[in-house]
């Protein structure tokens, strides 16, 4: 059943004020707000943890810190790990105390909100009206000052200079990329590029480049950064400079390649338009990407070597465009740094509400590129009834992509999100979340089976880092028995979710990253989705021998023997937010031992 935020309100909301009411440690102090002031109660046990000048401090790991703990695991990890934020520990506690004690480790899956978040959220909306922008009224000019607040509050965390790039409001990150695919002007002879791990949502974007007769192709990182190199070295040779010094973008050769005329274009002929796709942060694995591929390609243009001569051959411009749905959260992204020609991202997934809400960020001198069909309410001046003419709203201006009301309710309560990711810090986050995913990765790769000494957990993701381990928040596994058979990975999530660990299994919807980590072939996958109703499903089989096969291998159906033994079809996703702590790593690292080491 689908409930209105204003039930939710009604519903929600008067219970955490009744909390506050009844508590003796809170009074009344007067709050300023929006025409007058109001008696607001202030609390004693919910104290700001943000010191004057915005950001958390964070607490570091110090074996002679004279409040270290006596528990001697947390007192090795300290040592090991410190990137860890112990200022965490009494935020989470006093924030995520709706959890009654289980663990939440789904931190890629969704963030959380904090209780004080919603609280500034309910202030704001009991004590403001807003309207619709469309119209010319008092609680109109309040909605959309505040959604072009927002848009500010937006382009700032992500340093992305105000005259350069623009935000575009949608129902999340899947719409982002979903109106880039929709919008991008394919031609036959158009390319769409992609990193082999690759959300869904990204992959569906080649349905419309197919549509228009482009080609597309799934490409690994290794290629990608071979022929970025060949693409500088080619630009160098071209300038005369043999010595492979960069030169500024606009001083870089342009490569003799098919064009078409294009009505718009200076000297009338424009590049063959090119899409580029990747995650920042892999959803899979954790793995970061490397952002300097952004000012590369914008330096040289496209592609070079293989990947230019095979892929995308008519491709003089590559348009990039970069999912930061898992990254954001996680990790600082400063477009200012890496000038990404779009941007897709989620804020639920960075601070957990609002849900239904998103971005797509886009550079201003892209905007022009796109060619948008459907224009709905707010996208368009005025417009005729009885003959097909509109005036639409001039490039450059964001509402001229977004069809009808924006949520702006939820738009309103961004920067009360915002500010909590703002106040910890994304340097501490990025350090905090990366001693985690190690400290899980270690422990349950130290696992053995006491009888056969073969281990108790396969770790995925760690490849070509220093020491193996993941650093991106996620730790994705599978659970071996002593025989090295793969333990199907829902009964894993399943057992873990009654004691309290909100974890994921399946491929959460990457099913590239899931192909190459768990060595299967695009056969595997399609006769595993048989028996499947979603990524994260088990096979409901079919007959007595995929029933068989479902026990055996892992329970998502298909036998067959991969490069470590039979094949796994899904594996289980732990991953951590900034309001993760120790005790979250340490619990589940018990549970997987005490259940599965034999």
């Amino acid at each position: 059943m689908r409930y209105s935020l204003s039930v939710f309100l009604i519903a929600i909301i008067p219970a955490l004020t009744n909390q506050l009411l009844d508590d003796p440690s809170c009074s009344v102090v007067p709050v300023t707000v929006e025409g007058g002031v109001s008696g607001n109660r202030s609390c004693t046990h919910f104290p700001s943890p943000i010191p004057v000048g915005g950001v958390m401090e964070r607490v570091p790991a110090s074996a002679e810190d004279p409040l270290a703990p006596a528990d001697p695991e947390k007192a090795r990890f300290l040592a090991e790990f410190p990137g860890y934020n112990a200022a965490i520990e009494p935020l989470a506690a006093r924030e995520l105390s709706r959890l009654g004690g289980e663990h939440y480790l789904d931190y890629t899956g969704s963030g959380v909100y904090q209780t004080s978040q919603l609280m500034e959220v309910y202030s704001d909306l009991s004590q403001n009206a807003f309207g619709n922008a469309h119209s010319k009224n008092p609680s109109a000019s309040r909605t959309d000052e505040r959604t072009e607040e927002a848009r500010r509050l937006v382009l700032e965390f992500f340093s992305a200079p105000e005259e350069e790039y623009e935000v575009v409001f949608t129902s999340g990150a899947t719409q982002a990329l979903k109106m880039v695919g929709e919008y991008f002007p394919w031609q036959a002879d158009s390319s769409f590029l992609y990193l082999r791990s690759n959300h869904n949502s990204v992959l569906g974007i080649r349905e419309y480049a197919a549509e228009k007769g482009a080609s597309f192709h799934a490409v690994t990182e290794e290629e990608v950064e071979a022929s970025i190199k060949e693409a500088e070295m080619e630009a160098s040779t071209e300038r005369g400079g043999g010595d492979g010094q960069q030169m500024p973008v606009d001083q870089t050769p342009k490569r003799e390649l098919k064009e078409k005329k294009m009505p718009g274009s200076d000297d009338g002929f424009a590049p063959i338009p090119c899409l580029f796709a990747f995650p920042a942060k892999d959803n899979f694995s954790g793995r970061y990407y490397n952002l300097d591929w952004l000012r590369r390609l914008r330096e040289t243009g496209g592609f070079g070597g293989t990947l230019h001569d095979g892929a995308a051959p008519a491709c003089r411009r590559i348009w990039t465009l970069v999912d930061a749905a898992a990254f954001a959260p996680s990790k600082r992204l400063d477009l200012s740094r890496y000038p990404a020609d779009f941007v897709a991202i989620s804020f639920y997934k960075m601070f957990g509400y609002p849900t239904g809400l998103g971005a797509l960020i886009l550079r201003r001198d892209t905007d022009a590129l796109l060619r948008k069909t459907y224009w709905g309410g707010g996208a368009v001046v005025s417009a005729c009834c009885d003959v097909r003419w509109c005036k639409p709203k001039e490039v450059g201006d964001p509402h001229r992509l977004e069809d009808g009301t924006v949520n702006f309710l939820s738009i309103s309560a961004l920067r009360a999100g915002l500010s909590k990711l703002e106040e910890v810090g994304m340097d501490n986050i990025e350090a905090h979340i990366a001693s985690l995913s190690r400290c899980l990765a270690s422990r349950l790769q130290s696992l053995t089976h006491k009888n056969t000494n073969s281990p108790v957990v396969e770790v995925y993701g760690g490849e070509g880092l220093p020491d193996g381990l993941p650093e991106g928040g996620v730790v994705t596994f599978n659970v071996l028995t002593p025989d090295s058979h793969p333990v199907p990975f829902d009964e894993v999530a399943d057992l873990a979710g009654s004691r309290g660990f909100h974890i994921r299994g399946g491929c959460f919807c990457n099913p590239g990253g899931c192909q190459d980590a768990l060595d299967l072939t695009s056969e595997d996958i399609q006769r595993a989705a048989e028996g499947r109703t979603s990524c994260g499903g088990a096979v409901k089989a079919k007959s007595s021998l995929e029933a068989q096969w479902a026990s055996k291998f892992g329970g998502s159906g298909g036998a067959g023997e991969g490069r470590t033994g039979p094949k796994r079809y899904g594996a289980v996703r732990a991953s951590f937010g900034y309001l993760s702590t120790f005790e979250d790593a340490a619990a589940f690292a018990r549970f997987i031992e005490e259940e599965y080491a034999r």
